[in-house]
């Protein structure tokens, strides 16, 4: 049997439901991690890293000040993306930014616990074990001044820019 003509005019089609970005207001929220990007590195040159105790407390010489260090080292990020399931918010998207620098060693275990994780994995691991985790996002309401070059003139301008803020990611249990 032949195939049908194709007839572009003669095409049904349902519109996608398109994302809304408005903001949020400040508050908790539940999500499930909808993705996680892979680690994206970023060379630090001349960094100076803080010495670090078990409880994530800096360790201090006996003059009471911070013992330092300054390396050459690289940090990652990865893009994490939730799809809130708040009563009232179901649907809507929200992003932030998972880093591992020397200098935040407790961003990694504490996005772990938030999903659950009880046991030590490598963060190439992370998708495997947290993609579909539910957690509680407290996010806030950020107002910054950002340059923007005005596509029209070529004048750069400053604009207020408003966006939410995702502060803490946390197990959905866990009340803080």
């Amino acid at each position: 049997m032949p195939m049908p003509k194709f007839d572009p005019m003669h095409q049904r089609a349902t519109p996608k439901a398109q994302p809304t970005y408005e903001i949020l207001p400040e508050g908790k929220y539940t999500a499930i991690i909808k993705s996680i990007a892979d680690w994206k590195p970023k060379d630090a040159k001349g960094l100076v890293v803080y010495a670090w105790d078990d409880d994530y407390k800096k360790v201090k010489d006996s003059d009471g000040k911070d013992i330092t260090s300054i390396m050459d080292t690289t940090t990652y990020t990865a893009e994490i993306e939730y799809e809130l399931t708040e009563p009232g918010f179901e649907g809507r998207t929200i992003r932030s930014w998972l880093n591992l620098h020397p200098n935040m060693p407790w961003a990694f275990p504490a996005f772990l616990d938030a999903c659950g994780v009880l046991e030590d994995i490598f963060p190439d691991e992370i998708k495997a074990h947290c993609l579909g985790a539910e957690v509680l996002l407290t996010v806030a309401v950020e107002t910054k001044k950002k340059d923007v070059q005005n596509k029209q003139t070529g004048i750069t301008e400053s604009k207020e820019v408003t966006r939410n803020e995702v502060k803490r990611v946390s197990a959905i249990d866990v009340e803080v």
